[in-house]
């Protein structure tokens, strides 16, 4: 009975002292959607990429540190006292000094990947965005922040490469156009 109660009393106290671990998961349907006009189908079509590619650069593209430094910038988690524990106060600290030291930043973003995880469903488009911390409310603010930064750099991505085509064809349409006005005066 002793026992017993020793070993409940053990667990019972464990328990209580354990700080708790929330995950918060976002799930995000990848279609592979092709620009009508794209400017590497205008120059090459060659470089067509399977879909296990184009899932697996999409993951990469979601753990990427670029995304990751735009979610800790949005949020401000540098000042934000479950990612800098030494912050106690409400003023944030000047970005400055935190970026005049590349390493510290490098850390810092280590350190948010490290909870990270984007896993891809089998057999689908479907990918998992899994992050886990102590504070639930700040967790989801994360995840979904990580789906916003994403859509936003794809989104930047594709009107870039628009942008790239259309300025390329309008150069093929100036080259064709003086060829068409020369040939013109010749055959006149």
């Amino acid at each position: 009975i002793i026992f017993f109660i020793v070993v409940v009393s053990v667990v019972t106290i464990k328990t209580f002292k354990t700080i708790p671990v929330y995950q918060a998961t976002a799930r995000v349907v990848l279609e592979r959607q092709q620009l009508n006009v794209g400017f590497q189908q205008v120059v090459s079509p060659e470089h067509q990429i399977t879909s296990m590619d184009f899932y697996t650069n999409q993951c990469e593209i979601i753990k990427s540190r670029s995304v990751a430094k735009g979610v800790i910038d949005t949020l401000d988690l540098k000042n934000h006292p479950v990612f800098n524990p030494h912050k106690k106060d409400k003023t944030p600290v000047p970005t400055r000094n935190v970026l005049q030291d590349p390493r510290a930043e490098t850390n810092f973003i280590d350190g948010f990947l490290s909870k990270l995880n984007v896993s891809l469903l089998r057999n689908s488009g479907v990918v998992n965005i899994r992050y886990e911390g102590y504070d639930s409310q700040l967790i989801t603010n994360i995840v979904n922040m990580i789906v916003k930064k994403y859509i936003e750099q794809d989104w930047g991505k594709r009107y870039n490469v628009a942008k790239d085509a259309l300025e390329w064809l309008n150069k093929q349409m100036k080259d064709v156009k003086i060829t068409l006005e020369e040939s013109e005066l010749a055959l006149q």
